[in-house]
């Protein structure tokens, strides 16, 4: 059994826009890792930019990876929030509960991420 994760990208007034649902490896230490890493290398002009690079990068064949609307209730014990600001991308990590409750683990540019990666420990 995986470790499924979501990913939600936010517009400028942090309103939910698209939500990319990863089935497996979801976690941290996989997904998670190689999201801030893409996420720091990758040039975008806007957020709309950057989730179609991100789901480009991410969706590499059948299954696997899928986009659904916002809100769709889909099990997933890690969640990714991206936003734009400042013109760079900005991440929030979220373990979830059992019981629907997000906890915070991180949150930063990519930059800020890599040179912490002890927090996700």
């Amino acid at each position: 059994m995986g470790t499924p994760s979501r990913t939600i990208f936010e517009d400028y007034d942090a309103v939910d826009v698209v939500m990319m649902y990863v089935t497996m490896g979801g976690d941290v230490e996989n997904y998670g890792l190689s999201l801030i890493k893409f996420l720091n290398k990758v040039h975008a002009h806007d957020i709309n930019c950057l989730t179609a690079s991100v789901v480009s990068e991410f969706k590499t064949g059948f299954g696997g990876t899928f986009l659904y609307p916002v809100g769709s209730h889909l099990g997933a014990e890690y969640e990714y929030r991206v936003s734009f600001r400042s013109g760079k991308p900005y991440l929030r990590i979220y373990k979830v509960c059992k019981d629907g409750i997000k906890k915070k683990l991180v949150e930063g540019t990519p930059s800020i991420l890599l040179k912490n990666l002890g927090l996700f420990s």
